[in-house]
């Protein structure tokens, strides 16, 4: 007796995408997006799996276009529709502007084959993000105006000029300490650096 487990046929189609939709138009470098796709098997038999890889494109061409993800569509019922969720990160290096998110199927040793579903997007760089280090100086026990000061250093982790970079002293003791030196200019490029002194 042979038994046979309940394999995908090898004649098998491949779904048919009738729909994508993206959790939004306009999304920042370094976050997430989501899509759903929506397939359809028009075929009596159990649909074949489908890969996918997802670019980030300037045109509606594979040529030049970086990609940001992929992806399988699962095979699924005879004359039926699923949808199928997949979550993508945009670079945080990419750069800003008007995109296609391609949707496209890698053969073996053929180019790859996009389909008419490309969605416009929107790549806006994100907001400029400042991080300090260390966060904090253990002083010891010091001379008054003995001059000896620990040094801050600001970075601006984010991709667009920051705003104006502003220092203050607070707390209970904050009058045993003054700033000796100061690099922050009036805003601060995205990946450089600057120094307070204190």
């Amino acid at each position: 007796v042979v038994t046979m487990s309940p394999a995908v046929a090898a004649s098998a189609k491949a779904p048919t995408i009738v729909g994508v939709v993206p959790s939004t138009a306009a999304v920042r470098t370094g976050a997430k997006l989501s899509v759903k796709i929506v397939a359809e098997n028009e075929s009596k038999t159990l649909s074949a799996s489908y890969r996918l890889q997802f670019l980030l494109s300037k045109t509606t061409s594979p040529t030049g276009a970086r990609k940001i993800g992929e992806g399988t569509l699962s095979s699924f019922a005879a004359k039926t529709r699923k949808t199928f969720g997949f979550s993508l990160t945009i670079p945080s290096n990419a750069a800003a502007g008007s995109f296609r998110l391609l949707l496209c199927h890698p053969r073996t040793g053929e180019p790859l084959r996009c389909h008419q579903d490309n969605i416009k997007l929107t790549v806006t760089l994100a907001p400029a993000k400042l991080t300090i280090s260390p966060t904090s100086h253990n002083y010891g026990d010091v001379v008054v105006n003995d001059g000896g000061g620990k040094r801050f250093t600001v970075r601006n982790v984010g991709r667009r000029w920051s705003g104006p970079v502003t220092v203050s002293l607070s707390g209970t003791q904050a009058s045993s300490f003054g700033f000796i030196g100061y690099s922050c200019g009036p805003s601060l490029a995205p990946q450089a650096t600057c120094t307070i002194d204190a």
